[in-house]
């Protein structure tokens, strides 16, 4: 999806009601001193946003936990990162210290 990018200036000098209507155009990158700082977006694509992270998150959760059934649709966790747009060697670091804390916990 493409994003605005928008400054903080710019912003303040639109009105309020402006900005949902240019977000529901696409998502609103605000910015200062050319640092993200906040986003805008809509309700509807905000919840659609997270509903997919909590679906491929439960399903590395998953994976991870040896949890899955015979009858569940196997994905790799390669995958599941595409999917998400993340790095699969940093979920599987990430993983590996949660589960080694949770083993020394």
């Amino acid at each position: 999806m493409s994003m605005r990018r928008m400054t903080m200036t710019a912003a303040d000098q639109m009105s309020v009601g402006a900005l949902p209507d240019a977000a529901a155009e696409r998502r609103i990158v605000l910015t200062r001193w050319g640092q993200d700082v906040a986003v805008f977006d809509t309700a509807e694509r905000w919840n659609e946003t997270a509903r997919s992270v909590k679906s491929v998150t439960e399903e590395l959760v998953r994976h991870y936990t040896g949890l899955t059934t015979a009858d569940t649709d196997h994905r790799s966790v390669a995958d599941l990162c595409s999917r998400l747009g993340l790095d699969v060697d940093a979920v599987r670091e990430r993983a590996h210290q949660l589960r080694r804390r949770f083993e020394d916990g």
